[in-house]
């Protein structure tokens, strides 16, 4: 048996227990995020929001200046960007965001690391 075979049953045994909203939720944050983050993060930004994601959260909070509120109100929100900080509660959308963020933190680390 391959791996490609144990990994598509996994995904059908999985898929019978997720809710369909829930997933599609998490994937337009993972791609929102991955854009964020290759598009317009500043390395702060980016390297806070994936240190958070290795940490047990319950809110994301942004500060004022941080490049993604205005991202998210642009690409998301449909609409102007918060004046100050915001706090963004743990839901699917947000755990997509960060992970999708992180993900291009840490394909990009050991390459930022290396001087040309």
């Amino acid at each position: 048996m391959t791996g490609e075979t144990n990994i598509e049953r996994v995904v059908n045994r999985l898929r019978a227990t997720a809710e369909p909203s829930t997933l599609e939720c998490y994937a337009s944050g993972y791609d929102l995020g991955m854009q964020w983050a290759s598009e317009r993060a500043t390395w702060p930004d980016l390297k806070t929001l994936a240190a958070q994601s290795r940490e047990a959260w319950f809110k994301l909070q942004l500060g004022p200046n941080h490049s993604l509120i205005d991202f998210l109100a642009e690409e998301a929100w449909d609409c102007e960007p918060p004046a100050g900080g915001i706090k963004l509660a743990r839901e699917p959308f947000v755990e997509g965001v960060v992970a999708g963020a992180a993900y291009i933190h840490d394909s990009v680390l050991s390459r930022l690391l290396v001087r040309p």
